[in-house]
């Protein structure tokens, strides 16, 4: 285990990663140069700017295993997600079912998701679920 209590990492190729995405395994580093960001993100440590500034350019890589990664490393960040950071995972919603997989765990109290946002992001967040939500029952329906 490591320092942050999380399981050895197993990674994925990142052309495998947005294709066989595997939610039960969301701890899975995707992208080969995910070892060297968390060194990074750990090196960082408490400087949040610089983290947020680090995750943002990791959430906003052409790359879906890059971006993949960044959601679970966006977990260590102490205290709530810098805005920045909230809107570039917001941003993610409309287009990438996993990374919205991904997000929903980062939140969900029941699958011990560490993802907070500060109260004054508390409706930035769920405008952004609603509008989600909004779009999926146009879709697919309204049992969405």
């Amino acid at each position: 285990m490591s320092a942050a209590g999380r399981v050895a990492p197993a990674v994925r190729p990142a052309h495998l990663a947005a294709d066989f995405f595997d939610p039960e395994h969301l701890w899975e580093e995707h992208s080969p140069v995910s070892s060297v960001l968390r060194a990074l993100h750990t090196a960082l440590g408490d400087r949040i700017a610089e983290r947020a500034d680090l995750l943002i350019a990791q959430l906003t890589s052409p790359d879906p295993a890059t971006r993949y990664d960044a959601i679970a490393m966006a977990e260590d960040i102490p205290g709530p997600l810098p805005r920045p950071v909230l809107t570039r995972l917001l941003d993610l919603l409309p287009d990438d079912w996993a990374a919205a997989r991904m997000i929903d765990c980062g939140f969900s109290a029941w699958l011990g998701g560490r993802l907070t946002v500060a109260p004054e992001d508390t409706a930035l967040l769920l405008d952004t679920l609603a509008d989600h939500m909004a779009t999926l029952r146009s879709t697919h329906g309204p049992d969405v």
